[in-house]
Formats: structure tokens, sequence, C-alpha cells
């Protein structure tokens, strides 16, 4: 944890989070906040092709700038494998979809664990076509904490894996959300979760986001960034 500094009150986090959004331009949370909705908003079950290519475009790529890795837009290559991926893994998202991140057992942790290492193995062709890359670690997360918001965090490499010293593998990212839950109960000992989501909505809406929703997951990640 070498060189960040844990949140160790609601005061702090709170504030952390809203510094966080004072230098994020609004559109960037307003994408967030639409794609969250559209894939949350017709409750549990298997993604479809459509919501694929909305992970995969308009958050991964588009939102969370990962041109240079996949390019403008995702290919017909990895919608596929990432959907066949998925499909195999759904009673195992069902049940995380079922725990928030200060509630995790043992046993999700391993679920977590094993996830991201099947997820971070999808393949798919370079831009250029001449070699096969995986998702690998920060697109994995990402991806992980939008399909599964209740128990999953973003981790970017340069603000979270260099400076907190994880490793980029599913047994790193296992020990970063049990970090994350510890780090999140200090905050919650005198406010819940759900107190803490609408609060933070409100505050979105005093600047200008038209229908917030940001997960005290997506929180989580922002206090990583200590502006």
């Amino acid at each position: 944890m070498a060189g960040y500094k844990r949140v160790s009150d609601y005061a702090e986090f709170k504030g952390r989070s809203e510094r966080y959004h004072e230098i994020v331009p609004l559109e960037y949370t307003e994408r967030y906040c639409s794609v969250y909705r559209a894939l949350h908003r017709n409750g549990r079950r298997p993604l479809d092709m459509k919501e694929v290519v909305l992970l995969l475009d308009d958050y991964l790529i588009r939102w969370g700038g990962m041109t240079r890795v996949f390019g403008s837009h995702s290919s017909d290559e990895l919608r596929s494998n990432l959907l066949r991926t998925l499909a195999g893994q759904t009673q195992r998202m069902t049940s995380l979809e079922e725990k928030s991140i200060d509630r995790v057992s043992f046993t999700d942790l391993a679920n977590i664990e094993e996830l991201f290492d099947i997820v971070a193995n999808v393949r798919f062709k370079s831009k250029s076509g001449l070699r096969t890359r995986r998702l690998a670690a920060t697109a994995t997360g990402k991806m992980l904490h939008m399909l599964i918001p209740e128990c999953c965090v973003i981790w970017d490499q340069k603000v979270v894996r260099d400076v907190q010293g994880y490793d980029d593998d599913a047994k790193g990212y296992r020990q970063y959300i049990e970090d994350k839950r510890s780090e999140l109960l200090a905050v919650t000992r005198n406010k819940s979760i759900a107190k803490i989501e609408a609060e933070h909505a409100g505050y979105l809406r005093s600047v200008g986001i038209t229908k917030p929703y940001e997960p005290i997951t997506k929180m989580l990640d922002e206090v990583n960034y200590q502006v």
C-alpha cells in the first residue's frame, strides 16, 4: 500500500470522491451512468450480444479510454469470445450479484479470483491482426466492476497497481478487493452504504448529471485518485 493513504472516515471518503468529479468532465460521468442503467435496468440475466457491444465499445473503449488496446471499436471475434465466456460463468456471476463488497465471504473472494482469471484470458486479435492478445488486468477489472458492481472495483495500473503494489493477476485483484472492503468498513461505521450512495447521487445532480447513479464500488475507485 506504499504511496496510498486509505480513507479513515466518511468525511474523507466523501471529499475525495467529490474532488475526483471536479477534475473529470461531466460527459465522462454521464456515459458511465448511462451504460450502468442500460446493463442493469432489466434485472439479472445473461448478457446478449447487444449488451456485450455496449460493455466493450461504450464502456471499455469510449468511457475507459482503451482505444490503444482495442481500436475504435471491438472486433466480432472479441465480442463472440466474451459472450461465450460470460455465458459459461452465469451461475458464478449470479451468486456474486447477491452480495455486497462489505459482506463478501471467503468463498465469494475465491469466486471473484477465479472469474477474474477466466475473463482476463479471453483472447482476441490485436489491432494490426498480427498477434493474439488477452483482456488482461485493467480491462478485466473494469469489466467485472460493470458486470458485478455490488462487489467488484475498478483498478487502474498507474493509479492503483503501480502505486499500491498489487500484482497484475487474479490473486492481486482478490487482495485489492479485500483491502477495499476493509477501507469501506471504516467509512460505514456511522453511515449505511445506501445512505452514502443516495447522498452521492444528490451531489452528482448538483453538478449537472441528469440521471446519476454510481454504486459504492465506483466511489471506492474514485478515492484512489488522491487529488
